[in-house]
């Protein structure tokens, strides 16, 4: 049997000539109003009028799958969707910052209506629900970023996981890969989901830090030095983006310390914390930055770190340092 999957993302905007494009295996639709199965009257009935309207009048995600049929129940099939959708939003941030957040997702069938309710909202950098502007060319780049992802991330051994078929893809549910076997780059996007859901920006940057230690230490000793000089020879093209690249990173530590252990008592010693940045606001965003780019190449002429053992690792990070 064929459902019909819809994902809205109310805060999207998009060019008003924008009518529909396909994205890897599903359509980006201008809006819900052009699925015609979104119409039923059921559909309204069941979700109510607020959400119809936000469904109807918004951006969406379409796909058609096959499910079982006579089943009762598919909330498992919309969860996983749901699991694509976050990492289609997370090829989105790479391009750019947002607070793209996709917030019901419907699967209309013969057998009836199945709703999926997100259990997060994501916000940008600065911990702000905003309005998400992304052109034709900013979505082409995200599907190709979604697509590098994929190819990595479908490489994996297999673990036994759950697998569900969409399509011509087969993927897994996100929440059984066993937390032993994960990689730099599982335990790396897990601390960026978690940043990419807090507003408060204290507990952004710290999983944003630990985003970067996922990626980039190989002990516990000197974290602060390990991550900062690392990211720092990894992304600055020259001395003076190293510099700063380092110091930024040294600044997030040092205010992540503070405000954790009390010191962030006043206004006097927040701007002790923030040295040359002038709010937290940017110093969120300057390590927002630094990690979507480090994550960039981490998918690209990095990729072949991720599966590194702990010894080949060091070997890399010493000749990364020191060649």
């Amino acid at each position: 049997m064929r459902m019909a999957v819809i994902g809205t993302l109310p805060n999207m905007k998009l060019a008003d000539e924008f009518k529909r494009m396909k994205f890897s295996l599903m359509n980006l639709e201008k809006s819900g109003s052009q699925v015609s199965l979104l119409k039923k009257n059921r559909v309204k009935d069941q979700i109510g009028t607020i959400g119809y309207d936000s469904a109807n009048n918004s951006p969406c995600f379409y796909l058609n799958m096959e499910v079982p049929d006579n089943q009762l129940d598919y909330s498992n099939e919309l969860h996983t969707i749901r699991s694509i959708y976050q990492r289609i939003l997370f090829s989105f941030w790479l391009v750019k910052d947002h607070s793209l957040h996709s917030d019901i997702i419907l699967g209309v069938s013969e057998s009836g209506l199945s709703i999926n309710k997100s259990p997060v909202t994501f916000v940008n950098s600065k911990g702000y629900y905003t309005e998400n502007y992304f052109s034709k060319e900013e979505i082409v780049e995200a599907e190709s970023w979604f697509i590098k992802e994929l190819a990595i991330t479908e490489k994996k051994p297999d673990y036994n996981r759950p697998k569900i078929t969409i399509g011509s893809m087969t993927t897994y549910t996100t929440n059984s890969l066993p937390y032993f076997k994960a990689d730099k780059l599982d335990r790396a996007n897990r601390f960026i989901l978690l940043a990419r859901s807090e507003s408060f920006l204290p507990g952004k940057l710290t999983f944003y830090i630990s985003a970067l230690e996922s990626l980039l230490s190989n002990s516990n000793v000197e974290l602060r030095m390990q991550v900062a000089d690392r990211v720092a020879r990894i992304l600055g093209s020259s001395y003076e983006e190293r510099v700063r690249i380092n110091r930024i990173i040294s600044i997030a530590y040092t205010f992540r310390s503070n405000y954790i252990h009390g010191s962030v008592s006043s206004e006097k010693t927040l701007k002790r914390s923030l040295k040359f940045l002038d709010s937290v606001e940017e110093l969120s965003t300057e390590v927002d930055e630094i990690l979507r780019r480090i994550i960039k190449r981490f998918l690209t002429d990095l990729n072949h770190v991720i599966k590194m053992d702990d010894e080949h690792f060091s070997i890399w990070l010493n000749e990364l340092l020191y060649r």
